[in-house]
């Protein structure tokens, strides 16, 4: 996929050699070109908004999803995520009512879907700055087949702006400005209410995985303390998940 993807033309390192051999790290690796800038938000975007980046990534997600990668789209995006998701809360020996009443609004509220490539976990820490614009994409590792609103809403949802939650645009920049880029790029309008339930998808999403690392912590022999310590987003992620469906009984 990141190569794909560099050869299309995105802000991405090129990737040079993939080796699954355990010596280095005790896992495979791959080794890609260096390019400048930092991901951390509190050093690039410290003192307000940036329009000029929440457009320029608007303008690069666009493209991202122009990016023609040969692959089988055989199922629905929607019904293949809600499966995965509660097959694990399924197996799980404590029970998540909230995340089983978001997975459900999401079953029930699906909307139609176009499929292209995503990125997957496009938002703020997975992407390089310099000197205030966009210097690269990292961390193709979810890529995927699914609606290119699933990586508006991923990148725009209140669990990703790390913080700074009045700009609604990954933390740095106002969601017109995301918005402005992306249709730039792309020839076509952003749907709100499409972003809408792809945001509520990327907490419900969020919160899984989050469990899923704290399962890895606890019982599943990792000794990184951030691993447990997510444990303590769950709250907060299912009191967003109540928020944005209160109205909604189905």
């Amino acid at each position: 996929m990141q190569r794909a993807a560099f050869d299309a033309g995105i802000l991405t390192p090129e990737p040079l050699f993939l080796s699954d051999e355990p010596w280095f790290g005790g896992e495979g690796f791959m080794l890609m070109t260096y390019l400048r800038g930092t991901s951390q938000r509190q050093d690039f975007a410290p003192n307000g908004p940036m329009p000029d980046l929440a457009a320029g990534l608007g303008r690069e997600l666009a493209h991202i999803h122009q990016v023609k990668v040969d692959g089988p789209v055989t199922d629905d995006p929607v019904s293949r995520m809600v499966a995965r998701m509660r097959s694990y809360l399924d197996g799980h020996p404590q029970p998540h009512p909230v995340l089983e009443w978001g997975l459900r609004w999401l079953e029930v509220n699906a909307p139609p879907v176009s499929v292209c490539l995503v990125h997957g976990d496009f938002r703020t820490g997975n992407y390089l700055v310099e000197e205030g614009r966009l210097s690269a994409v990292l961390d193709w590792e979810f890529a995927d087949w699914s609606d290119p609103h699933a990586d508006i809403g991923w990148f725009c949802a209140k669990c990703w702006r790390l913080g700074a939650v009045d700009y609604e645009a990954g933390g740095v920049g106002a969601r017109d400005d995301f918005y402005k880029g992306y249709e730039e790029e792309a020839g076509a309008r952003v749907d709100p209410a499409l972003v809408s339930y792809w945001e509520l998808m990327a907490h419900v999403r969020w919160a899984v995985i989050a469990l899923q690392q704290v399962d890895r912590f606890r019982a599943g022999g990792s000794k990184r303390l951030e691993l447990g310590l997510l444990g303590r987003r769950l709250a907060e992620l299912e009191y967003e998940i109540l928020q944005m469906t209160g109205s909604h009984a189905q």
